[in-house]
């Protein structure tokens, strides 16, 4: 059990981030239903009156895509919208049917220009918890859904902190792949990678104007590296 608790301090620890930065991040674990709409496939939906469109779906249907605002049992069903600017553009239609936002580091320009159209709900930074992306060379741009996001990161911390990462059994890091791309799995409970996850988290904060972070990728059980039978060697149980 001690090994579990280490396993899963990261969760703990990003509880406590997320309640350090402000209060509308807070807002997201309070009752939100975030729908991931593509943002390829943006409508301009009419609110819903009468009966909630869940109640015709059958018993675990998952709700449509491009689902419309709704009204269930008197109170209003609030979307997020997640987790990159539509690509034609069009953010008036995101602003009038969306109630809390959700981008990535480089969409400052969209955030702020949602923030200039009159939207003062939360708009947070997403960013994965637990990884970060090997892209291929130490001059590439990393992806920015995650702390390691500046050409050279990746390289600098694979020969300078090797111990950040979480290895398997076989002393092999673990390797988390997404969509073609190759993202290591950080050591949750190494206090070198918590004081640069904190670091960067607190630079885009404060210098660049997010008001919060919606963590991604939290994993708080063995469950998925069991599954890949990557179990890491410090956390076995």
């Amino acid at each position: 059990m001690a090994r579990y608790t280490r396993w899963i301090s990261l969760v703990v620890f990003c509880t406590l981030l997320v309640s350090a930065f402000s209060q509308p991040a807070r807002a997201l674990a309070d009752g939100l239903a975030v729908a991931k709409v593509p943002f390829r496939q943006v409508t301009s939906p009419q609110p819903v009156n009468g009966p909630s469109a869940a109640s015709s779906r059958a018993p675990g249907q998952a709700a449509p895509l491009n689902a419309p605002a709704a009204t269930v049992s008197g109170s209003p069903v609030r979307l997020a919208w997640f987790y990159k600017p539509p690509t034609d553009g069009n953010l008036q239609t995101v602003q009038q049917n969306f109630h809390t936002f959700i981008l990535t580091k480089n969409d400052e320009a969209a955030r702020d220009a949602l923030r200039a159209g009159g939207v003062t709900a939360p708009i947070t930074q997403y960013l994965m918890a637990m990884a970060i992306h090997d892209p291929g060379s130490c001059t590439a741009q990393p992806w920015r859904n995650q702390v390691a996001d500046r050409p050279g990161d990746f390289c600098t911390i694979s020969a300078e902190h090797a111990d950040w990462f979480l290895l398997d059994a076989n002393g092999n890091r673990v390797v988390d792949p997404y969509g073609g791309e190759r993202f290591y799995m950080m050591d949750p409970a190494n206090p070198g990678w918590q004081a640069f996850w904190m670091e960067r988290v607190r630079h885009s904060q404060e210098q660049l104007g997010w008001t919060g972070v919606f963590l991604d990728n939290v994993e708080a059980s063995l469950a998925k590296r069991q599954k890949l039978g990557q179990i890491p060697a410090r956390y076995p149980d």
